[in-house]
């Protein structure tokens, strides 16, 4: 099993302390999938302050190349999240990384 099943073991146990234990080590020596599983994870909470840190490290992770996690990303600033406020233009730039990316499933708008 990887530490990336595990991490969502963990996380549907409602163990966050474990997936941060299983995935933060990663994500700190600059792991972009780490960063992106994490970061995701955290996103998931409706706790303000773990949902903040896990857009840190979507940003991160995005911002190293990773186009799931610019899509994750580019999505919750669509509309914002518990302590972070939506950000249409970001959002955009990261939702363009994410096609950029080859990754398929980014939304598909215009720019008008």
């Amino acid at each position: 099993m990887s530490i990336y099943e595990d991490a969502n073991t963990a996380f549907e146990r409602g163990e966050l302390v474990r997936v941060r234990e299983l995935l933060a080590p990663g994500a700190v020596s600059g792991d972009p999938e780490a960063q992106a599983a994490l970061g995701s994870f955290l996103t998931l909470t409706s706790d303000p302050r773990p949902f903040r840190e896990g857009v840190e490290w979507l940003r991160s992770a995005a911002n190293a190349g990773d186009g799931v996690a610019a899509h994750n990303l580019g999505t919750i600033l669509l509309t914002g999240g518990p302590g972070v406020d939506p950000d249409c233009e970001e959002a955009m730039r990261y939702l363009e990384r994410a096609r950029a990316s080859g990754f398929e499933a980014a939304l598909s708008f215009d720019r008008e």
